[in-house]
């Protein structure tokens, strides 16, 4: 194990890239809502009892949970009681967490109270997770006699006790949504302050497995020194493009490795700009990569090395745009595909399950084995890529399970609360996965290799080398 000193100007630990898709170029509609507007409570009430009011019309209006099942608390009861707390609210920051705690209660991974995770203050620490506990991979240079322990306790809780309370105020589906979103949340301290987890004096102590311990107090991000782990991935295919998705063959092994970070080419981006930013950026779109154009020169090189495998990398991808996954998932089957439900609540009905357009003809299906590796960090349309794979039998899915629910809330439309400028990123819509008998909230892969640390450390890509043996 290596250490890395770093200075930074925040842990890079950015929620939204990894919680939620981004809602690229999406302008924030003002809600409003004129029974709202016109009700004594809204006209005798300060801004953060306006925006309370219009917050509570926004989700049992537009969030898809009052049409497909029903609400985790008694909205009427909420909205008496929100109100009068809201209006002892200091600050805006308490303001925007409380919101933030009752989109939590909904387990939708994708809504989200944008401006509760602007915190100034960080924790210097970064963990990683797995089935072990919970494991120190950056924290501050003063402190680093903890680096790689496992942490057991915080502020004399169990570190169980501690997180769970910690994560009520973080929205997820499953346990691993749970783990990665912690993993990108524990630094910051708005959380553990208004979840009453920190010491007076605002550190909070870490105790170890081995009974030592540290103490950390929160840093403005301009300040945050660090030690880290210095990982050298030795055995693994994967490399650090900058491009969403790149490939590899391996003609000895007849493997091609298609490493596919993000849902997002060069047609996806320019969509989501305006004609002005287009024009701006026009020499930067021009090197960023065409899906359908890649997949062909892909296939036909695969073809031409008589490739038997292809292995698709979805580790890191936390999603995008789902047509680049149906695009692929196309040249996978000659199969109909059969895809989700959709439930909107703009549309309070259930749309049959459908079938995938079919591709062009003149575009031959790949015959030989696929394999789709998944992560914790695999998510929304990633996971949609692999939830499809999955229920219509293509390839092997293999790897950790994802962070990401087969049935899940989405289509997240982005929403401004006008009297505190809180904005708001709501699911609109509820897709249900192709299999809709299976209930459970996330998939385990048929080849199951979990993340751990210990590989985490060494640079070994577990589920490459699973790869190489088994490959015939």
């Amino acid at each position: 194990m290596k250490r890395l000193k770093l200075q930074v100007a925040g842990i890079i630990l950015l929620f939204l890239a990894v919680s939620i898709p981004q809602v690229y170029g999406q302008p924030a509609n003002t809600y409003a809502n004129e029974d709202v507007l016109q009700s004594a409570d809204y006209g005798n009430g300060n801004k953060y009892q306006k925006d309370f009011l219009l917050f509570m019309d926004l989700i049992v209006k537009q969030h898809p949970i009052s049409i497909c099942d029903k609400f985790p608390f008694d909205v009427e009861a909420l909205r008496k009681e929100g109100y009068q707390r809201v209006g002892e609210c200091k600050d805006d920051t308490n303001f925007y967490l409380y919101l933030q705690s009752i989109l939590a209660s909904l387990h939708d991974g994708h809504s989200i109270v944008t401006n509760a995770f602007n915190s100034e203050y960080l924790y210097p620490l970064s963990v990683f997770i797995d089935e072990n506990g919970i494991h120190v991979n950056a924290i501050q240079l003063d402190n680093n006699a903890g680096l790689g322990k496992t942490i057991k306790a915080i502020n004399g809780k169990s570190v169980s006790e501690a997180t769970d309370q910690f994560c009520k105020m973080i929205s997820y589906t499953n346990i691993y949504e749970k783990r990665k979103l912690l993993r990108a949340q524990i630094s910051t301290f708005n959380l553990w302050h208004y979840a009453g987890l920190c010491n007076e004096d605002s550190s909070l102590v870490l105790t170890f497995t081995d009974d030592t311990s540290v103490k950390l107090y929160p840093v403005k991000r301009n300040e945050l020194k660090m030690d880290a782990i210095r990982v050298a991935n030795f055995s693994t295919p994967r490399t650090a493009s900058k491009m969403p998705f790149s490939y590899k063959l391996f003609p000895d092994k007849k493997i091609c490795y298609l490493q596919f970070d993000l849902c997002q080419d060069r047609n996806t981006l320019a969509a989501t700009l305006t004609e002005e930013q287009r024009t701006t950026m026009a020499n930067q779109l021009s090197k960023y990569p065409v899906w359908s154009e890649f997949l062909n020169t892909m296939f036909n090189e695969m073809a031409e090395e008589k490739i038997k495998t292809l292995v698709v990398d979805l580790r890191k991808n936390a999603g995008g745009n789902s047509s680049l996954c149906e695009e692929l998932i196309l040249r996978l089957s000659s199969k109909p595909i059969k895809t989700h439900k959709r439930v909107d609540s703009s549309m309070p009905y259930t749309r049959g399950v459908r079938y995938m357009a079919g591709k062009n003809p003149d575009i031959p299906t790949f015959k030989g084995k696929v394999i789709f590796i998944q992560g914790e960090q695999t998510y929304s349309s990633a996971g949609l890529l692999a939830t499809y794979a999955y229920d219509n039998k293509i390839g092997q899915l293999i790897g950790d399970c994802g962070s990401y629910s087969p049935t899940h809330y989405g289509h997240m439309l982005t929403w401004l609360l006008p009297n505190t400028q809180t904005t708001v990123m709501l699911s609109s819509a509820r897709f249900i996965r192709p299999n809709e008998n299976v209930t459970e909230p996330f998939i385990k892969p048929q080849v199951y290799i979990p993340d751990m640390f210990e590989d985490f450390k060494t640079g070994t890509d577990k589920c490459w080398e699973w790869i190489l043996t088994h490959q015939k």
